[in-house]
């Protein structure tokens, strides 16, 4: 079962003061291919996408189940300010290890934010959505060490999705009668709208690779996380590899107890570069391979880590062992300082206030010089805030309502990322959101020209990280970006 105590959202976001951000990627699109991987019990209970948007013009939205169920087909309409929420049938869920059909595919006429809640009794977790802009063709999953899940969404016909197992010892796949273990790649072909589920024990560091873009999903159906009163199922969205970073900040979510974290490099080859963990000695540094490590930390511990080569990190809070601990199994994927962004449009799971309570934990790159830039919804956000150890980094709190906001920063170089996490009676979720702006080009390493530019507006009108920094000079200049 899952933690007993009510909903909860907490949003996190972190700031950094100055940094330019030159490469960015973003949750926000008009088209998302989506899935929902395996839970327990199999309550018949549905899933939920949640969609809200930050564009004046009222987002047209069409969910299609193409290959699952060709009568499957739902509108709404999402306006500024909206949280609307669709409801997914129970026997779209992916199962076993297998190629389906439980492609969920979301086309908008505006830019949306999506996300996915997969829910069963005393079983659920939530994932952010990735549109097809951000999506790439090569990734690395992480799991827990058991009832470790993968979950591959092809965009393309003709897709050959190669999988490349770890050679973790004992760990095994089996696929079409076939069981692969140890550094075993196989490859399945795929249509559009198939997916791929694949089950075992711990599936991280497995390479998937494809010839197409697609989406990915990892985590475990359900598990334990040291504490023995309860376990949950587990689920995040995976970034592919040119989405990877160098430097993160982390931290568990507020009511957690304890929080493990686990790396994974590109490469499987060691000696490929070194990690770095702000406040250990350094003898907390360590080469860099293509299996992963993990390390415990306290709630309130907060750390910055940095690596020479690109990293993935992910966070697993620890399950419920007391009554002082609400809060059950979850993951986070962690996104990169790079990645951060001064404006999000967002909206927590939960429409009432009878369905969960909200928090959102701040984190800030300077107290005294921007605690007042925040806002949200167009109202300032004062906060005490703490320095994360050998940072400059501070953390704060506040309540958040449930439903959709905005929340951004007037300091135009002061940068943050959100996670949002929550409890309830039968369930816990984690998602997180990045944001760039919806002017910006999609294309790759295309040289955006300022148009329509607004002093004063809020908004990147030139994707070059900034925003607003025509406010001085009435213009804003030519960039070139590299975009995902």
């Amino acid at each position: 079962m899952a933690s007993r105590a009510c909903w909860s959202i907490y949003l996190t976001i972190v700031m950094s003061i100055g940094s330019k951000v030159i490469a960015s990627f973003s949750n926000e699109g008009t088209e998302f291919y989506v899935g929902f991987m395996d839970n327990d019990y199999g309550d018949g209970r549905d899933m939920y996408l949640y969609m809200t948007t930050g564009s004046n013009t009222p987002a047209e939205v069409t969910v299609t189940a193409p290959k699952q169920d060709a009568n499957f087909r739902k509108t709404a309409q999402v306006a500024r300010g909206q949280s609307v929420r669709v409801s997914i049938p129970a026997n779209f869920k992916a199962t076993g290890s297998q190629v389906e059909n439980k492609c969920i595919h979301v086309m908008s006429t505006q830019p949306i934010s999506l996300y996915g809640l997969n829910q069963e009794q005393g079983s659920g977790d939530a994932f952010t959505a990735i549109p097809v802009t951000g999506l790439g063709s090569r990734y690395s999953a992480i799991t827990w060490s058991n009832q470790g899940q993968i979950l591959v969404v092809s965009t393309q016909d003709r897709t050959e999705v190669t999988i490349k197992l770890p050679g973790r010892r004992g760990n095994t796949v089996t696929f079409n009668g076939v069981t692969h273990t140890n550094y075993a790649e196989f490859t399945v072909t795929m249509s559009r709208y198939q997916t791929l589920h694949l089950q075992s024990d711990d599936l991280t560091a497995t390479q998937i690779v494809a010839n197409s873009a697609i989406a990915v999903f990892s985590g475990s159906k359900k598990v334990h996380i040291e504490g023995t009163l309860t376990s949950d199922h587990l689920v995040q969205q995976l970034t592919p590899y040119d989405a990877w970073g160098k430097e993160f900040i982390i931290s568990a979510p507020p009511n957690s107890q304890k929080y493990k974290r686990k790396i994974v490099s590109q490469d499987r080859h060691p000696n490929i570069g070194r990690v770095y963990i702000s406040g250990e000695a350094a003898s907390g540094t360590f080469v860099t391979e293509f299996y992963t490590f993990v390390r415990d930390y306290n709630n309130d511990v907060l750390k910055r880590v940095w690596s020479d080569s690109p990293i993935q990190v992910a966070l697993f809070t620890q399950s419920m062992d007391s009554s002082t601990n609400m809060i059950d199994a979850s993951m986070i994927i962690v996104p990169p300082v790079y990645q951060y962004r001064s404006r999000y449009t967002f909206t927590t799971l939960g429409q009432t206030t009878a369905e969960m309570s909200s928090h959102m934990t701040i984190y800030v790159a300077s107290d005294t010089i921007n605690a007042g830039t925040l806002r949200m919804d167009g109202q300032p956000l004062p906060l005490p805030f703490t320095r994360v150890a050998s940072t400059n980094y501070y953390v704060g709190s506040m309540p958040v309502s449930p439903g959709a906001h905005e929340i951004y920063s007037t300091d135009p170089l002061a940068n943050f990322y959100s996670l949002i996490s929550g409890f309830h009676a039968s369930t816990n979720g984690n998602y997180y959101v990045t944001y760039r702006d919806v002017t910006c080009r999609d294309e790759r390493s295309q040289k955006y020209i300022g148009k329509k530019i607004v002093a004063g507006n809020q908004v990147d009108e030139d994707c070059d990280g900034r925003v607003d920094e025509e406010i001085k000079n009435n213009i804003d200049g030519k960039f070139h970006v590299l975009l995902r």
